[in-house]
């Protein structure tokens, strides 16, 4: 044990004679210690290499806050959708039914308390983010006159797009479903899933249009807000051709896999064209606020989406071209009008470049980082 103590005083005093003896000496002389460095490239200093992830990880990350934000108030809205005399002044899928009602009779009180409660809730249950968000927005007199706007979810041939919905409660409810009706559909042109007709049909067990398992039908003990998420979440999804009664047969198969990427293709054109171009340029006035600033703040990642779906059409088409004889077939084909969707699509990207800023504040966003704005963002 001695022995032990009298080398590590013996080292400790050489260590220090020869720290004493290292400072005295000239800066040049010193031993230097070996750091391993990251090699930085000439092109590239590390400022700059900071800056750019910097900038990459802000954008990722900010526009998502920003987002929530920005559209917060916005999410559950009002609008006067009934004029002089009860008339409705906006169009209404349901307008007969809002006519055969008097939403203030005192046998309804029960079903507008229901209503008014629910609506109540959803600032609090509706989701909003910049990946997927409803927005909904009621009469100024009659909770039971409704619109809806969903977004369509990232990683779908739906993301970006933003799809309107018209919803009236029946005198029965909540005992029945609410009414419910899809409108972005290219003036009755377009059906953008299996479970949504161009008439605006919406098949889906909640409502009692489709057959379902007892647990997925409606009961008194639902709402509004179920209905909507079903929608989303059921509707909305990544592989939509497999929504298709019996063609689940194929799923997993190199077949359907092609299939599934041709009718996505077909799908995402039609987002582009009348859930994005649409609705900037002839958007509801109810829901203007909430397209611009939607639109505004993910233009980046719809010209990426639109340029993307254009390389893609490119190349199917070539292909297409070159197997023109094709012998499987499937119920649709996706019909490339290469000249004049490109004339297309390069339009919207031409709009979503020029689109103005909706309000002045966001445009520190642009300018300084979108952290200025979400420290103390001016109102809305």
């Amino acid at each position: 044990m001695i022995s032990s103590l009298v080398l590590i005083c013996f080292f400790q005093v050489i260590i220090t004679a020869a720290r004493q003896y290292e400072s005295s000496l000239p800066s040049e002389q010193r031993i230097r210690t070996a750091v391993a460095r990251p090699r930085v490239s000439v092109s590239e200093s590390p400022l700059e290499r900071v800056a750019d992830e910097e900038n990459a990880t802000l954008e990722r990350v900010d526009v998502g806050l920003l987002y929530a934000k920005v559209l917060k108030p916005y999410q559950v809205a009002s609008h006067r959708f009934i004029g002089d005399y009860g008339k409705l002044v906006i169009p209404f899928t349901f307008k007969k039914e809002v006519r055969n009602i008097n939403p203030f009779s005192p046998s309804l009180k029960e079903r507008t308390k229901r209503i008014a409660k629910e609506l109540a809730s959803m600032p609090n249950t509706l989701p909003l983010n910049a990946s997927n968000s409803i927005f909904v927005c009621v009469d100024e007199g009659r909770c039971d006159i409704i619109k809806v706007l969903i977004s369509g979810p990232d990683d779908t041939p739906y993301q970006n797009g933003l799809f309107e919905f018209d919803v009236f409660f029946p005198n029965t409810y909540p005992f029945s479903p609410p009414k419910c009706a899809f409108l972005t559909t290219g003036t009755g042109n377009v059906r953008f899933n299996p479970n949504l007709y161009s008439d605006g049909k919406i098949c889906l067990s909640i409502l009692g249009t489709w057959e379902g398992r007892p647990e997925e039908k409606w009961n008194p003990y639902c709402s509004l807000l179920q209905v909507l998420i079903s929608i989303q979440g059921l509707i909305f999804v990544k592989e939509p051709y497999f929504n298709e009664p019996g063609f689940e047969k194929y799923q997993g198969t190199e077949k359907g896999e092609d299939y599934s990427r041709r009718y996505n293709m077909q799908i995402e054109h039609a987002t582009l064209s009348y859930a994005i171009r649409d609705q900037l340029r002839n958007g509801p006035d109810h829901f203007k606020d909430v397209i611009h600033r939607h639109f505004w703040l993910k233009r980046k990642a719809v010209i990426e989406q639109a340029q993307r779906w254009l390389a893609e059409m490119r190349k199917d088409f070539a292909e297409s071209e070159k197997n023109a004889k094709r012998k499987d077939s499937i119920n649709f084909e996706t019909i490339y009008q290469p000249q004049q969707q490109e004339r297309t699509i390069q339009a919207l990207i031409d709009e979503l470049n020029a689109l103005p800023c909706p309000v002045d504040h966001l445009k520190t966003y642009e300018e300084d980082g979108a952290a200025k704005v979400l420290e103390a963002p001016p109102e809305v």
